[in-house]
């Protein structure tokens, strides 16, 4: 849906009609959203007397759901005589009437809203000699463009008609113009022949003609209705597709924006144009050319050219070429003008139907055409009209001739493939051929095309991918010969690997001849006893954690030779920098395997798996493993030496109320545990204050202060005071804590 609408209002217009007109804006500043909108009006200046172009105009906004957004006015920009030039020097009899345009441009500010936007402008009346429409001075125009959602695009700009074509036509005489428009967003372009838009909406607002009680203008006093509007309606045996009657043309190409008209009779039509504008899909709006064409008798005009063709080297009988499906064809054909006017000179064009044939062109008079293509294999049996249509371009209207040509497009001659395969010289079982592995067999293909031309190819799949299959051909006078050749690796030990073979000989019109078959190997496991492993140490060691220790692997393994490959596992993992050097070997050799418990591991039992495995080349042959259990014991520790005063119950600490007493106590490592220190003294009921606490190697030290306050003691009671030694040594169990309890009284 579009959110906002932009109306223009015109003022008085009564004896100059309107005669179409342009709409287009520009998006011309992204930040600030603003956009340039030009109107171009073209009138009909006839009458001297007419009045002039409304200065200034209305611009009416809506939003998308049709309500009033806000309204501004706008000055002519400029106006001036129009001189269109065209075909006018022909009329046997010019009409009598003159043109007039005028441009109005204003900037406007627009939001980006997700609903987008409507450009309107709506005026009464139209030329009452209009041909082909009923009443044309009762019908208005209005022109609309629209600014589409944000949603869609944040900063549009409306595509621009290239040029205006002339508005005299000569009757009866084909005319063709290059109506196509360039759009600088990129955005892909639409073009339709449409109904031109009266000026009054659906619902009956907008421009009428006093006659009919309204106002030739919108503006304050005579509001523009929002979309949708009404069309024109055109006179009996005419349309919006069919402007110049059922025996006229109108015709535009949507995509290049040719336009050809044939108005067969003499008069004054209206005919409108649109084009579309998407972008990735998606519709963003429409920009319309509303315009009326003068038509009058016209000179006759020069003699149309002369097509001739030349098909010499190219099978046919008369004008009908017998050609081969598939096949590349090219011949010549020239376009000459036999009377050229004097002045100015006409232009030559060619057209060919169908159009899938490539035309090279060179020369201006005659034009010379060397035209190639290549018949499609389902026209095989068919004979082909093919169409060659010069046409001359001049002042006075465009002339034709035609050449018609017939292709009868024969079959492509049949070919023949037949193929062989020598498998290669191996044991079979159940038609799979036996490899040993790392060996490498080979199989040979001919395959034999007639004719020999284009040569066979050849190809191969795979059941399971392998890098050791590979493919070589060569072409030797008709004949392609290959070689495939299989190296035997592991992916054909457990399960057969396939090879499909494929030769495609290829024809000129489907379907294409081809050759198959198949080539199957299973790889030979080798026969290898195993080896064997021994790890040279008890089945259980007892060791202290942090402390390495290397321990021999020996491994004893008869030939043939094979490769050996140790690996190790602890479980838990609770071993530090294991290492196996070598840890790769053949026949009999010793390796060493050297290992660290780590501190987690105190007090636990690990299981070392050692691991060899037998290989040659890509093949696992055997595994075989040794265990060795391992329990990780604690180095001795030993109690600190606690330091503390010497108050025991026969000779308690006196003490009295409300007065601080200070002590030090103090441990020693003595057994040299090492490790960190610490000392507790929070299981008391007397509070005690740490002031001073240090650290040195081997010791720990704490300067403690108590004050006993009145409420919770009692006089000459005893009460204790427990000191703790504690040591957490490093990578040993911790030893017991040491504790002295302190009596005061």
């Amino acid at each position: 849906m579009w959110r906002y609408m932009v109306a223009l209002s015109l003022g008085m217009l009564s004896a100059r009609h309107i005669a179409g007109a342009d709409f287009y804006y520009q998006c011309v500043d992204p930040v600030q959203h603003l956009y340039l909108f030009e109107l171009w009006l073209y009138r009909d200046c006839t009458d001297p007397a007419g009045a002039d172009y409304d200065d200034p105009i209305t611009i009416y906004v809506f939003r998308g759901n049709q309500t009033l957004y806000t309204t501004l006015n706008v000055r002519l920009s400029q106006s001036a005589p129009w001189n269109p030039q065209g075909i006018d020097a022909c009329f046997l009899q010019r009409p009598g009437t003159c043109l007039e345009e005028g441009t109005y441009r204003f900037t406007l500010s627009l939001p980006p809203i997700p609903e987008g936007y409507y450009v309107a402008w709506a005026r009464c009346c139209r030329n009452a000699t209009i041909t082909n429409l009923q009443d044309p001075l009762f019908m208005g125009i209005t022109y609309l463009t629209r600014i589409p959602p944000a949603r869609r695009v944040s900063c549009n700009s409306s595509p621009r008609f290239v040029q205006r074509p002339p508005f005299f036509l000569c009757a009866n005489r084909d005319f063709y113009f290059d109506h196509r428009a360039i759009d600088t967003d990129g955005d892909s372009l639409v073009y339709q022949i449409v109904a031109a838009y009266h000026s009054i909406n659906t619902q009956g607002q907008g421009a009428l003609n006093p006659a009919q009680g309204g106002s030739p203008a919108v503006g304050p006093s005579n509001p523009m209705g929002p979309p949708p509007y009404q069309t024109v309606t055109y006179a009996p045996g005419y349309s919006a597709t069919q402007p110049f009657g059922s025996t006229g043309i109108c015709q535009i190409d949507s995509a290049t924006g040719l336009l050809h008209l044939r108005a067969p009779n003499p008069g004054l039509y209206v005919v409108a144009i649109a084009v579309l504008e998407y972008r990735n899909g998606a519709f963003l709006g429409e920009t319309r050319r509303d315009m009326q064409f003068y038509v009058a008798p016209c000179r006759p005009p020069s003699p149309p050219p002369v097509v001739t063709t030349d098909l010499t080297g190219l099978p046919h009988r008369g004008d009908t070429l017998t050609l081969l499906a598939a096949s590349a064809f090219c011949f010549h054909a020239t376009i000459t003008d036999t009377a050229p006017p004097l002045t100015p000179p006409a232009s030559l064009s060619y057209l060919l139907s169908p159009a899938t044939l490539s035309v090279q062109a060179s020369g201006s008079n005659p034009l010379s055409l060397r035209i190639c293509g290549q018949l499609s294999c389902q026209d095989t049996g068919k004979i082909l009209p093919l169409y060659i249509i010069g046409r001359k371009t001049e002042t006075c209207g465009t002339t034709e001739a035609r050449d018609t040509l017939w292709i009868e497009v024969q079959a492509p001659p049949p070919r023949s493939l037949s193929g062989q395969l020598t498998p290669p010289s191996l044991p079979q079982q159940n038609g799979i051929y036996l490899i040993d592995l790392d060996s490498t067999a080979c199989a040979t293909i001919t395959l034999v095309a007639t004719p020999p031309y284009p040569p066979p190819q050849m190809g191969l799949s795979l059941s399971t991918p392998s890098p050791t299959v590979q493919l070589s051909t060569f072409w030797q006078n008709d004949t392609l010969f290959g070689q495939v050749c299989y190296r035997g690796s592991c992916e054909a030990i457990e399960t057969p690997l396939t090879i499909a073979l494929r030769g495609i000989a290829e024809n000129a019109c489907p379907p294409h001849l081809t050759w198959q078959d198949t080539l199957r190997f299973q790889v030979l496991l080798p026969q290898n006893p195993p080896p064997t492993l021994t790890l040279l140490a008890p089945d259980t060691l007892i060791l202290r954690p942090d402390s390495g220790i290397c321990l021999r692997v020996q491994i004893t393994d008869p030939p043939p030779t094979s490769h050996h490959t140790l690996y190790v596992q602890a479980i838990p993992p609770l071993l530090n920098a294991v290492s196996l050097s070598p840890s790769q070997g053949s026949l009999s050799w010793e390796g060493e395997l050297c290992f660290t418990p780590s501190c987690e591991a105190l007090e636990r039992w690990i299981t070392l798996i050692v691991e060899i495995r037998d290989s040659l080349s890509c093949a696992e042959l055997h595994r075989r493993r040794d265990t060795l259990f391992l329990y990780i014991r604690s180095r001795p520790t030993y109690p600190v030496a606690l330091y503390t005063p010497s108050w025991d119950l026969n000779s308690p600490f006196p003490a009295l109320f409300q007065k601080e007493y200070c002590f030090w106590v103090s441990l020693k490592d003595t057994a040299g545990n090492g490790g960190s220190y610490s000392l507790t003294y929070n299981q008391s009921p007397i509070p005690i204050t740490a002031y001073q606490v240090g650290y040195t190697a081997d010791s720990a030290y704490a300067q403690l202060c108590f004050r006993l306050g009145c409420e919770g003691f009692q006089a000459d009671s005893l009460y204790p005071l427990i000191i703790r030694a504690h040591n957490t040594p490093f990578c040993a169990m911790p030893p017991p804590d040491v504790e002295d309890t302190l009596w005061i009284r």
